[in-house]
């Protein structure tokens, strides 16, 4: 096994998705949040206005219970241009903070406790 295929099955062991509660029944979908790769993190960083990189951030990290992108890089847009509630910026903000505060720190707490 090459390293390349050893990152990728530690990824497939390790990568426990998390469901969002903050997602409204409206939806009438389940969002999972997987853990960061490099790759989304390059993505979203790059993002400098505070809105719009809740929304990619979304868009990158919100999969369905397959692991499948919920949004597609074109409804980016939609989300910007049509986002009203119960799709509007209350929401979308309410579900980035949940990732954010709720998802991402509960990773990052078990890497510093894990001495990583």
């Amino acid at each position: 096994m090459t390293l390349a295929e050893k990152i990728k099955a530690n990824y497939k062991d390790n990568a426990a998705p998390v469901k969002l509660e903050s997602v409204p029944d409206e939806w009438e979908t389940d969002i999972y949040i997987y853990p960061k790769t490099l790759g989304q993190m390059i993505e979203i960083e790059s993002e400098t206005d505070p809105i719009r990189k809740a929304i990619k951030t979304l868009v990158i990290r919100a999969k369905n219970d397959q692991g499948t992108r919920v949004f597609s890089d074109e409804d980016e847009r939609t989300l910007i241009s049509y986002g009203v509630e119960p799709y509007g910026s209350e929401t979308l903000l309410d579900i980035y903070k949940e990732i954010v505060l709720t998802v991402d720190a509960k990773a990052a707490t078990v890497d510093e406790l894990a001495g990583n």
